[in-house]
């Protein structure tokens, strides 16, 4: 009888433990639960917050735009608009961002112009330009084809060009838009452009809803150079370090630089002027980064978003 006690001693003692082991491990459960639940809400709550913060930066550039638009003139890269705003902190929370003329670019959208002054085309001489880089770029030119049948609305190639037959048979099927770009990062999905390419076209491309004309008071030197055939890069960059802080005074002040004597360039479809341009809003909250890219038009009348993409323009 003893020892049936002494074994039932055991057995209640090795249930107790059993159990305290079971409840200490749902407790370490619900603990870890718990803490993943905290965790998860907090980053809602931090992206929520730096959502707010990279549009509230959307609007501070939108705002410079508008007050632009009362002062008139040139748009040139010693305005306001053109500074930046400098990493600022607001309530442990970090915000920066930077407006650019996006008509300082080529833009690609123009291949399917109608535009016509005098005996040039906006599309003949985009398609100049765009030779010219896609050459510095080291992509083959005949790849324009492949672009203009991306962007026109038939479905018939034209030259060089590729339509839905072409990207279905790729790896991973596609189709061609058939529309106009609303990303430069849509050329990463026409044929014969590489990574490479596309990066190297980049910094020098828009793809814009309208007819746009290019501005002399922000072109980088990639688009300069690509003005005329016997424009190098060295030369572009000499004319962007030379240029006034309040840009030219006219389109014929830059055609006649001496940088440019003797040389043919487009000049037909210049201006100092510009409508579209790329937000760049950022904000960092906690452990959350967000970019937002935004498309704004300044219209004679008013300030608009167009557009909006988070990671990538």
């Amino acid at each position: 009888m003893l020892v049936y006690l002494n074994n039932q001693k055991g057995v209640a003692l090795v249930t107790v433990l059993l159990i305290a082991g079971i409840v200490s491990v749902m407790a370490l459960s619900m603990t870890s639960s718990q803490q993943i639940d905290i965790r998860r809400t907090a980053n809602i709550i931090e992206s929520e917050r730096a959502l707010w913060l990279v549009k509230g930066v959307e609007t501070w550039g939108v705002c410079l735009l508008m007050r632009d638009n009362v002062s008139g003139g040139n748009d040139n890269l010693g305005e306001d608009w053109a500074q930046g705003m400098l990493p600022t902190g607001i309530d442990g929370a970090f915000v920066s961002g930077e407006l650019e003329d996006l008509q300082g670019r080529i833009n690609i959208n123009n291949l399917v112009s109608v535009l016509t002054v005098g005996q040039a085309t906006l599309k003949g001489e985009t398609w100049s330009q765009l030779t010219r880089l896609f050459e510095r770029c080291e992509i083959d030119p005949a790849a324009l084809y492949k672009v203009l049948d991306w962007i026109d609305p038939d479905v018939d190639a034209q030259g060089y060009g590729a339509e839905d037959e072409y990207y279905l048979v790729q790896e991973t099927p596609y189709r061609a838009a058939n529309r106009l770009m609303v990303s430069p990062t849509e050329l990463r999905a026409v044929g014969d452009i590489s990574e490479e390419g596309y990066q190297c076209l980049a910094p020098n491309i828009s793809t814009l809803p309208y007819d746009t004309y290019i501005n002399v008071n922000t072109v980088p030197p990639g688009v300069i150079a690509a003005l005329g055939d016997d424009i190098s890069l060295a030369v572009a960059e000499e004319v962007v370090d030379e240029r006034p802080i309040d840009g030219f005074a006219s389109i014929a002040e830059f055609r006649n630089l001496p940088q440019f004597a003797g040389k043919d360039m487009d000049i037909v479809f210049l201006t100092d002027r510009s409508e579209y341009f790329l937000a760049t809003s950022r904000a960092r909250v906690g452990r959350q980064d967000i970019v937002m890219y935004s498309l704004v038009a300044k219209k004679s009348d008013k300030v608009s978003v167009l557009s909006r993409s988070i990671g990538v323009y």
